[in-house]
C-alpha cells in the first residue's frame, strides 16, 4: 500500500514539473457574464437566490429556489451555466430546489523543453 501510494505522488510530481497551469480569463468572464444574466432573468421569481464565489482560479455558483423551469424562449443563461460546469450538483432539500455548479478556469498545458 506504501508502495502505490509513494508512487501515486511520485507521478503526480512528475505531471506537474512537465506541465503548466493555465489562467482562463475569458471563460471566468464568461461565466460572470451569464450570472449576471441569471440574476436579470429570475430576479422577479419568489423565493430564487443565487450567489457566487471565486477564487484565484475557479467559480462555485449556488442557486437556492421552490421552483425554476427553463426552455428555450427563458431561462438561457441557466441552461448555459449547467450546461458549461465542470461540476453540478442538484438536490431537494425541504421545499427548495439547490443548484451547486463549479467551474474550474484554468487547465494543464505541457511544459515546452527549454
Amino acid at each position: 500500500m506504501d508502495n502505490d501510494f509513494t508512487k501515486l505522488i511520485n507521478n503526480i510530481a512528475h505531471f506537474k514539473s512537465t506541465h503548466t497551469k493555465i489562467f482562463l480569463a475569458e471563460r471566468k468572464n464568461l461565466i460572470q457574464k451569464h450570472y449576471k444574466h441569471l440574476i436579470k432573468e429570475f430576479e422577479k421569481e419568489e423565493g430564487f437566490n443565487a450567489t457566487i464565489k471565486e477564487d484565484n482560479n475557479s467559480i462555485t455558483i449556488t442557486i437556492k429556489t421552490g421552483s425554476i423551469i427553463t426552455c428555450d424562449d427563458g431561462g438561457h443563461s441557466l441552461n448555459f451555466l449547467i450546461g458549461t460546469a465542470n461540476f453540478s450538483n442538484i438536490e431537494v432539500t425541504g421545499h427548495q430546489v439547490i443548484f451547486t455548479l463549479w467551474y474550474r478556469c484554468w487547465q494543464w498545458a505541457d511544459k515546452l523543453p527549454q
